[in-house]
C-alpha cells in the first residue's frame, strides 16, 4: 500500500495546534459522534480549538473502544468534552464511572442552594443579582436573563412603587431594610412571650379563682358539694383549669398577642402578590392554624361556663378547649421564620425536606420490624400473660427498638429473652442506617452552601475592586 492510500484510509486532527491520526475505521467505531460524521464526509485536516489533553482520551475511546475519564481534570469539563465530540455514556469504562459522575451530586445540591437563595432574596426590582451570576454557571436560559437584565427585570418583577409591595418586602423580608429587621425581633420576641403563657399557663401561681378570693380551686371543691359530685374522678389537674381564670395580667398579654398574630396574618395575606399560592407555604399555614385557636381559646376562657357550670358540665366542650390550647403550641414554629436571616437555620430545614425519602424508609422499615418483633414476643410470652394483646406487644416493640425501654412490659422467659436482645439491636440497626444518610444530607448541603457563599462574597469583593 503506498503512502497516498495510507494518507486516504486517515484523518488528521489538530486540535489545540497539536496534530493528530485516526484511521477512517477506528473514526467511524462509534456511531454518531463528530469523528464519525467527519470520517464519513470528508478527509484530510480538520483543526479544533479544544484542549488536546482531554482530546487524548477521546483518540483512545474510538481506538478502544471503551472511554478511561482523565483523574486530573474537572469531571464537568470533561462531560462538556464528551457532549462536543458526541461520546455516549455508555462506553465509559466502569472503573471510571465514579470520576465521570462524581460533581453531578455537588452540581444539584449547588442548583437547590441556589433556587432556595431566589426564594429568600429579597423581591425588589434589583433581584438578586449574585444568585444569579452564581446559577449562570448551571443554566443557560438564567444567564441569558441576567445579561438582559432590564427586560427579565420588567418581566418577572412588580412596581417598587406600590405600598402593597412595600408592605410586603417589610412584612416578609427582613433583609429589605432596617425597620424590616427590626419588625421581624418584634415578632420573634412576642413569639417567645406567646410560647412562655403555653408554658405557665397551667400552673396554680398563673390562675385566679373567679368565685371566691383563693388560688386553691381544690379547697374550694371541697366547699361547693354540687361541684364535687359533678367532677368525681376527673384529675385535679383538670379541676384547677376548669374552675380557674388566667391572672388578668397573663390574659392580657395573651389577648394582645392574639391581636398581633392575627391582624399581621390578615395585612400579611392582603399584600401577598400571589394569594393563591399563599397558603402553600406550611409557616402561612401555621399561623392561620395559630390565630384560629387562640381565638377559640380565648372566647373559651371569657364564656367560660359553656363547658363549667353546676348542673351539667360540658365534658366534650372542655375537651376540645383543652385540644384548642395545646395547638397554641405551633406558635414554636413560627420561630423557624428565622431561616430569612440565619441561613444555617434554613440549611437546616433544607435537609428534612430533601430527606423525605430517607424518612420514608426509616418508617417503613421501622414499622415492618415493630409488626415482626410485636408477633414473636406475643407468641414466646404466651402463657405468662404479660402481653395481653398483639397490640400490647407491638407496644412493647417500639419501645424496645427506640432503646426508650420504660418497663411497663418485659419478657420473662428464655425465648421472649432472645427476642428481646434481637429486637434491642435491630432498633439500632434499622435507625442508625436512614440517619446517617440524613446527616450526610445535611454535611453536604452545609459545606456546598458554605462554598457558595463565600463564592458569593468573592464576587462582591471583586465588583467592589473593580
Amino acid at each position: 500500500m503506498d503512502e497516498s492510500d495510507t494518507e486516504i484510509d486517515s484523518l488528521t486532527i489538530i486540535v489545540g495546534w497539536k496534530m493528530f491520526k485516526i484511521s477512517i475505521k477506528a473514526a467511524t467505531s462509534i456511531p454518531d459522534s463528530l469523528l464519525a460524521k467527519i470520517g464519513l464526509n470528508q478527509h484530510g485536516e480538520t483543526v479544533f480549538e479544544r484542549d488536546p489533553k482531554m482530546f487524548r482520551f477521546i483518540l483512545n475511546a474510538h481506538t478502544t473502544g471503551i472511554l478511561h475519564a482523565p483523574r486530573d481534570v474537572c469531571p464537568c469539563a470533561f462531560r462538556e468534552e464528551m457532549n462536543f465530540w458526541k461520546i455516549p455514556l455508555k462506553i465509559v469504562a466502569p472503573c471510571c464511572w465514579k470520576t465521570v459522575h462524581e460533581n453531578d451530586k455537588e452540581i444539584e445540591t449547588l442548583k437547590l442552594l441556589i433556587k432556595e437563595e431566589d426564594k429568600l432574596s429579597p423581591n425588589t426590582i434589583k433581584g438578586n443579582k449574585v444568585s444569579q451570576e452564581a446559577d449562570a454557571i448551571f443554566d443557560t436560559e438564567r444567564f441569558l436573563a441576567f445579561a438582559h437584565k432590564d427586560k427579565y427585570e420588567k418581566k418577572e418583577h412588580v412596581s417598587p412603587d406600590t405600598i402593597k409591595t412595600r408592605l410586603w418586602l417589610f412584612l416578609e423580608e427582613p433583609g429589605s431594610s432596617t425597620a424590616a429587621k427590626i419588625w421581624y425581633f418584634v415578632y420573634i420576641t412576642l413569639v417567645v412571650a406567646s410560647v412562655v403563657l403555653i408554658v405557665i399557663w397551667a400552673e396554680p401561681f398563673a390562675r385566679v379563682n373567679p368565685y371566691f378570693r383563693a388560688i386553691d380551686s381544690i379547697e374550694f371543691m371541697k366547699r361547693n358539694s354540687t361541684l364535687r359530685m359533678l367532677y368525681i374522678g376527673i384529675p385535679d389537674t383538670i379541676k384547677v383549669i376548669a374552675l380557674t381564670d388566667p391572672h388578668p395580667a397573663l390574659f392580657g398579654i395573651d389577648v394582645v398577642c392574639m391581636f398581633f398574630f392575627t391582624m399581621e396574618l390578615f395585612v400579611h395575606f392582603c399584600a401577598s402578590p400571589n394569594k393563591r399560592k399563599y397558603f402553600n407555604d406550611i409557616f402561612n399555614v401555621t399561623k392561620f392554624v395559630v390565630c384560629v385557636t387562640m381565638i377559640i381559646a380565648i372566647l373559651f376562657e371569657i364564656n367560660k361556663h359553656w363547658f363549667v357550670n353546676e348542673h351539667n358540665p360540658n365534658i366534650l366542650l372542655g375537651k376540645f378547649y383543652f385540644a384548642c390550647k395545646s395547638m397554641n403550641a405551633l406558635r414554636l414554629l413560627l420561630l423557624f421564620r428565622l431561616r430569612k436571616l440565619y441561613n444555617g437555620l434554613h440549611i437546616l430545614l433544607l435537609a428534612l425536606e430533601q430527606s423525605l425519602k430517607e424518612f420514608f424508609l426509616l418508617a417503613f422499615s421501622f414499622g415492618i420490624a415493630v409488626i415482626m418483633f410485636g408477633c414473636l414476643i406475643f407468641s414466646a410470652e404466651i402463657e405468662s400473660d404479660m402481653f395481653p394483646s398483639t397490640q400490647i406487644s407491638m407496644w412493647w416493640a417500639l419501645i424496645t427498638m427506640t432503646t426508650i425501654g420504660y418497663g411497663d412490659y418485659f419478657p420473662t422467659t428464655t425465648y421472649g429473652y432472645m427476642i428481646g436482645s434481637l429486637c434491642a439491636i435491630s432498633g439500632v440497626i434499622v435507625i442508625a442506617l436512614p440517619v446517617a444518610s440524613i446527616a450526610g444530607t445535611f454535611s453536604d448541603l452545609y459545606s456546598r452552601n458554605s462554598d457558595l457563599q463565600r463564592h458569593k462574597r468573592a464576587i462582591k469583593d471583586e465588583k467592589k475592586d473593580v
